[in-house]
This record gives structure tokens, C-alpha cells and sequence, in this order.
């Protein structure tokens, strides 16, 4: 359950239940996972009594596709790599990426023959903003 469930490949196995089972059994370490980051690496390490060294891990935050309309062609190659159809457009049509549904497995950035696909971090929004809770006195 701690894994994010994206099943995005990014860690080189198929899926997050794959990446789970090599975390369990040593093949694989707990900082494997790109979406989780630094915070699922830490509680997976906790979760399973490993010591684990995060000081040159990079965590970048949640990030998502995007399209730069301006040299988008429409090609459609990266509609067709993307794994949760989170990418929409026609044949020679500018597409778009619905927020919702991209995992940020960048399987689309390596596809685009026109660089048109760029990650940018997860924007804050009224649905995905988060009050800090206040502590209790």
C-alpha cells in the first residue's frame, strides 16, 4: 500500500507491485521508485528496518507532462506510449495532457520527435492544495 500504484515503468520493473516484490527480496532498493521520492524511500526503509542513506537523492517533486503548443505536430506518437491515455488529440492536431490521469512516467518525452513534450511540476490547485495542519497547543 505504500507504493504510489502509477505503474509507470520508471524503475525498470513491471509495475509497482514488481518494484514492491524486488524491495522485499533485496534486489532493488527502496530509492528505486522516481514518483515517490525521498518520502516513500524513507517510509519503505522504516517500514522494513533497512538503514538508508537519502543525501544524494534527488527529489524533485510530483511532476506531469505537458505539450508546448507552438511545435506540438500532431504526430500522435506520444498518445501512443502513454500508459493511462492521459494524452488527447487527433492527427495533425495540437494535443493536450489531462493532469488527473498522467503518472509522470515521461514515456511521452522520449517519443516526441519535436521536443515538444516537457515535465513541469504538479501545479497547486484548489483540489491538490494542502492547508498545513496547525499544531496543537
Amino acid at each position: 500500500a505504500l507504493m504510489p500504484g502509477s505503474n509507470c515503468g520508471q524503475c525498470g520493473y513491471p509495475g509497482c507491485a514488481g518494484a514492491a516484490a524486488a524491495i522485499v527480496d533485496g534486489s532493488a532498493a527502496p530509492t528505486c521508485c522516481p514518483p515517490g521520492g525521498k518520502a516513500l524511500a524513507t517510509a519503505i526503509a522504516e517500514k522494513l528496518g533497512l538503514s538508508l542513506d537519502i543525501s544524494g537523492m534527488v527529489d524533485e517533486g510530483p511532476r506531469i507532462a505537458s505539450v508546448s503548443e507552438e511545435i506540438c505536430i500532431g504526430c500522435c506518437r506520444c498518445i501512443k506510449v502513454c500508459p493511462t491515455d492521459a494524452i488527447v488529440g487527433a492527427a495533425k492536431q495540437i494535443h493536450n495532457v489531462i493532469r488527473e490521469a498522467c503518472t509522470g512516467c515521461a514515456a511521452c518525452i522520449e517519443r516526441c520527435p519535436t521536443e515538444a513534450m516537457i515535465m513541469k511540476p504538479v501545479p497547486v490547485t484548489l483540489q491538490h492544495w494542502v492547508w498545513p495542519k496547525p499544531a496543537l497547543v
